[in-house]
């Protein structure tokens, strides 16, 4: 018995009975520790779905100029792709089993997503031409501040 005053805590896996080791669904520290991981992928489905939205405005206002369009594409996609890789580090990735890896997990997440929003501008302003840079910088910061609201909009709780 020796081995067992030393043994950790086990963890339930939330509403199932089970032990967290005996549950595959339960892959990250997060849903071990009885939090539910959220809907994140709603936010990509619903920036996705601003920027069609605000590419659609823009080439309507414009007088269906196709440079309006795709440049409020282009602005719309580098935010969301950049979102979608945050969101891939911090709830997606199989190595999110202690605590020290999910802190980990969101600083190469948030890392990247600085890097993917650079590149892409990057590319983007030296690649595309002509391009309408209200239509893609006004869809950028419409569809960045729908990650501020998204969350209340959509109701996410964690239990």
């Amino acid at each position: 018995m020796a081995g067992q005053k030393n043994a950790p805590p086990v963890l339930q896996a939330r509403g199932t009975g089970q032990q967290a080791s005996d549950n595959p669904a339960c892959a990250s520290v997060l849903c071990c520790a009885g939090v539910e991981r959220p809907p994140v992928l709603r936010i990509v489905v619903v920036q996705a779905g601003v920027t069609c939205l605000l590419a659609a405005v823009f080439f309507i206002f414009s007088g269906f100029d196709a440079t309006a369009l795709y440049s409020s594409l282009l602005g719309g996609s580098v935010v969301t792709a950049s979102g979608f890789y945050l969101m891939y580090n911090l709830f997606f990735r199989a190595d999110s089993r202690s605590a020290q890896s999910v802190v980990r997990g969101f600083y190469r997440g948030e890392a990247g997503k600085f890097a993917l929003t650079c590149v892409g501008f990057s590319l983007v302003f030296l690649l595309v031409r002509p391009l309408n840079a209200l239509a893609l910088l006004g869809t950028f910061t419409v569809v960045q501040a729908v990650n501020w609201f998204t969350p209340v909009l959509l109701d996410f709780r964690t239990g």
